[in-house]
């Protein structure tokens, strides 16, 4: 989970930020309009089920012999987990706003 703070440090840090201002993550997360528990947890539901790391690619191709597993690995995991994340943000919204 080291990976969603660090991007979330990043990509909050992008743009009009002041480098003497100091505030935390939670500060700007707190701030920032487009953040909500939804999107909180869609984060979390992408970042279970995405792409394997590193080492998992390179181990399935060192026990199949071959790249398309890994591939396949890659591609089903990003599409599965972002399909996954969108239906949590959507279900989610619909049950906030009941629309």
């Amino acid at each position: 989970m080291e990976v969603i703070v660090s991007t979330l440090g990043t990509a909050l840090s992008i743009g009009e930020v002041d480098p003497e201002e100091t505030g935390s993550l939670t500060e700007r997360m707190n701030s920032d309009p487009l953040w909500n528990p939804i999107v909180a947890f869609s984060l979390i539901v992408f970042s279970i089920f995405y792409a394997p790391c590193f080492v998992t690619v390179v181990c399935i191709i060192r026990e199949t012999g071959v790249g398309n597993g890994a591939f396949f690995s890659i591609g089903f995991n990003t599409i599965f987990s972002f399909a996954l994340s969108m239906s949590v943000y959507q279900a989610g919204q619909l049950l906030t706003t009941g629309l």
